[in-house]
């Protein structure tokens, strides 16, 4: 590998161990409207990867996950941006 795709590895390590302590936080924390914020920050990055996927890295490159990640995100988005977290203590709180 080159010393740009090792970095370019090492960051997308930096940047999936951020968005996991962000998933962390956001499934800990007492307020709806922070997990609806990390989990579109979450989208945004799959739906992100997926495109550089499809379009940029030219022909033959297999987006199938990437693709598949974009859409759980969505979901996830979709039902975490209505209704209250599980493990919370506002679960019964529409705020």
């Amino acid at each position: 590998m080159t010393p740009l795709e090792k970095h370019m590895i090492g960051a997308f390590v930096g940047f999936s161990a951020a968005l996991l302590f962000n998933a962390i936080a956001a499934i800990l924390t007492e307020n709806s409207h922070y997990r609806a914020i990390a989990t579109a920050v979450e989208f945004i990055i799959a739906v992100t990867v997926a495109y550089d996927a499809l379009y940029l890295a030219g022909p033959g490159f297999d987006a199938t996950f990437l693709i598949g990640c974009s859409l759980l995100a969505g979901v996830g988005l979709a039902v975490h941006s209505r209704e209250p977290g599980i493990f919370t203590k506002d679960n019964n709180k529409n705020d």
